[in-house]
């Protein structure tokens, strides 16, 4: 079973900054409200241990070890409506569920800390406000599930997630 995997240390972080109160809203913050200082000391505790290659990139940047894409649907009163998506990796040398889910975190809380303005994450199914990530072991590879409450983000998630494979 997978843990979940997200950003509240660094929404935590952020939200203190300033001596408020904590808040758990997983929301990306407007970039202008962001100091570089507030960045710098984020990103190293949620990206430890993980290669300078990772710490810029994205894991969905590996499109060639997706195995496969599922859209994640729930039930609404009009019909259903997409909460985000499961997508499927190769097994891969050397990626075990807890290093992916270092990856992930370290990705989410690099959007965060940073406000979600990266050119270079603009089709990321991760960067979204709101984007929580679950990774599981599967037989052959790992299972990542991305979803939102948020509707708009959770169709966005879907619609990113299905493009990296297609």
């Amino acid at each position: 079973m997978g843990r979940f995997v997200g950003c509240l240390a660094a929404l935590t972080v952020l939200a203190c900054r300033d001596g408020a109160r904590p808040t758990f809203a997983v929301e990306a913050p407007d970039a202008a409200s962001i100091s570089a200082p507030v960045s710098r000391e984020v990103r190293p505790a949620a990206c430890a241990g993980l290669g300078e290659a990772e710490v810029e990139s994205s894991p969905f940047d590996r499109v060639d070890d997706i195995v496969d894409v599922h859209l994640v649907e729930v039930a609404t009163p009009g019909g259903t409506q997409v909460q985000g998506a499961r997508i499927r990796f190769h097994e891969t040398s050397g990626m075990t569920v807890e290093g992916l889910e270092r990856w992930i975190d370290c990705h989410l809380a690099r959007d965060v800390a940073m406000g979600g303005h990266f050119p270079d994450t603009e089709e990321c199914p991760l960067a979204l406000p709101g984007a929580r990530a679950v990774v599981t072991a599967v037989p052959h590879g790992l299972l990542v599930e991305i979803l939102s409450d948020d509707p708009r983000a959770g169709a966005e998630i879907g619609r990113r997630a299905l493009a990296l494979w297609r």
